[in-house]
């Protein structure tokens, strides 16, 4: 007869969850998550918190970058700056996410791997 094709569905109709997260595609999803997510946390840590600790430990940050304007303003809006284009970056790469997402969502649902 015809071949069985492969899902996340146990015979009951439930869905097998350790299944699911121990196949390769779900693997592959955590991995490339961690990939982009751990790097962008650190940076975007020690960038905010780098602030702060300047501004109280030093004074680098305090001198004058354009007439009354220090460097540390700059910083602070630079955090602005960061902050939105993380956030961009972000949302370019969740496509990414979602197309992995979308694979393991149709093993699930009975359909074939692509």
């Amino acid at each position: 007869m015809g071949e069985k094709k492969p899902t996340y569905k146990e015979d009951s109709g439930r869905t097998n969850y350790t299944a699911i997260v121990q196949s390769p595609d779900f693997q592959k999803l955590l991995q490339v998550k961690k990939q982009f997510i751990i790097p962008l946390t650190l940076f975007f840590l020690i960038f905010y918190f780098a602030l702060p600790l300047m501004t109280s430990y030093s004074t680098v940050l305090n001198h004058s970058f354009y007439g009354n304007i220090t460097w540390a303003w700059v910083f602070a809006f630079a955090q602005f700056i960061m902050t939105w284009a993380l956030c961009m970056i972000y949302s370019k790469k969740a496509v990414q996410f979602d197309r992995l997402t979308e694979k393991i969502l149709q093993m699930r649902k009975g359909g074939t791997s692509k």
